[in-house]
Formats: structure tokens, sequence, C-alpha cells
């Protein structure tokens, strides 16, 4: 699990006591600070980042959980650290709820897509009730630790090289597009893509011989989200597709490929 590898002990602060919102973003600031990959950075700098990216939209998420992020242009690496709150702290929440959770990214902007693979990564974590609930009752870095080890599956050295596959959905089912997302982008390796497209109804009733058949007014949500993944990934990537709500293999809407890739190099960035 991403979250496994990149989390730092010295950036888990179990049990805290904050009086405010603005108290954390400052104590988050500080303890980024002092890490190696931020020593071009200042404390103040990084908290006026993390003030910045709250102006733009709460990273209160609801249900007790906030998870202050922002991208650094010179920041070396990611700092990725976790709080649990003693008493339940406002964040300015989606829910107007709390936050007794917080998990915080603070990274490189050239490396959007891991921040992206982090911030899925902790989602899914957190989606888990017994996980939150662990994570709510910890006392010590080792008891963190041990709810991400539990979750954590093998890590990437303990993997084999192997080969990649092209993972690609079209989805006309707005409701389930997000989640979708999240899933493919789960994988730390994982580059995704998302290509907006139109029905064939838009083109065909161009043609003379299709118009009486199709019209212009179809503009049903229509998207096409290609990942690049490890080929044994490709079975659990279905299964978690369709565990989503709304899935229904039976009604149109959902189209899932997977082909072999001959040849895969480099990276995608968002």
């Amino acid at each position: 699990m991403i979250l496994k590898k990149r989390i730092l002990p010295e950036l888990i602060t179990p049990a805290a006591t904050f009086s405010n919102k603005d108290e954390i973003l400052k104590f988050i600031a500080e303890k980024v600070s002092k890490n190696s990959a931020f020593s071009d950075v200042s404390e103040a700098s990084i908290y006026a980042g993390l003030v910045e990216r709250e102006t733009l939209c709460s990273t209160g998420m609801g249900d007790g959980i906030a998870i202050p992020h922002y991208t650094e242009e010179n920041a070396k690496d990611f700092a990725v650290g976790f709080i649990s709150l003693k008493t339940p702290v406002d964040f300015d929440s989606l829910d107007n709820k709390p936050a007794r959770l917080i998990f915080y990214i603070v990274g490189p902007k050239s490396k959007r897509n891991i921040h992206i693979n982090l911030l899925s990564a902790i989602s899914k974590l957190l989606k888990n009730t017994a996980n939150k609930k662990k994570l709510e009752k910890s006392e010590t870095v080792e008891d963190v630790l041990a709810v991400l080890s539990q979750n954590g599956g093998e890590s990437e050295s303990e993997l084999p090289v192997k080969p990649k596959s092209i993972f690609q959905v079209v989805i006309q089912k707005e409701s389930i597009f997000t989640e979708i997302l999240e899933v493919l982008t789960s994988g730390e390796d994982n580059n995704v893509t998302i290509l907006e497209g139109g029905n064939a109804s838009s083109y065909l009733n161009k043609l003379p011989l299709f118009s009486t058949y199709w019209t212009e007014e179809d503009d049903r949500f229509n998207r096409i989200i290609i990942s690049v993944v490890d080929r044994y990934t490709c079975n659990d990537l279905i299964r978690r597709i369709k565990l989503i709500e709304g899935y229904d293999q039976e009604k149109p809407g959902l189209l899932i490929t997977v082909q072999e890739a001959v040849y895969a190099e480099g990276s995608l960035d968002y």
C-alpha cells in the first residue's frame, strides 16, 4: 500500500490536542519543515501553502476526516503524516462536523500522479469503518502503523517485475465515475488519463445514411478512463469496480476492456 511506504513515523502524532484548525496547520508546517525533503522550503512558506489551499476549498472531507494537502515547487519528495485528535476540531468540513482524523500531504508539483494516488489510498483506507475506529483510538505511533500494515499488502520491493496491461473503462453513468476513478488511481505506479468522449449519435447524424436515426440532441455523460497497470492487478480492479454501488452488468452505460501492453515506458503527470 502506498501509504505504508510513504508515511513517516516522525510525522505521526496520535492523541493530540489542538484548539482550532489554524493551530493544526501551523503544527503541520512545523513538522514538514524539519523533513530533509524540505530543506529549501521555510516553515512560513509551507504554512502559507496550506492556508492558500484551504481558501480554495476546505480539505475537511466530512465524517470526521480532514486531509490538508498542497504541492510545493521546491519540495524534493513527499512528507505524509497523520494526526488523531483527543477532541474533534472544527475544520470547515463539508458536513459541518468536526474532524478527528487528519492525514496530511505536502509534495513536489512535478509528482502530482503520486499525490493523487496518496489521496486515493487515504480515501480507501478510511472507507473501512474498522480502520477509522482503530485510528480514532490510537495512542501511539505503533498503533497507527499497525493499521497501515494490516492494509498494506506487499511492498514494492517484494513484487516481481510484471508485464503491463492497458485498462480502459468507458463510462456513461456519471454517478459511478468518481468511484471508478478512485479504484484506478489507487496503485502508486498506475498511469491514468481521462478523455471526454462524444456519443456515436453526435457523429452519425451528420452522415446522410444515418441522419434519420440519430440527432444532435444526445448529450449523455461520456468519459473514458485509460490506465496502464501491472497485469496482475487487472482481476482485482475489475472486482472492485463491480462492488461499486450502481454497477449493473446487465444494463448499458459501462464498458471495461483490458489489452496487453506490448511496450510501456515513461509516466504521466496530472
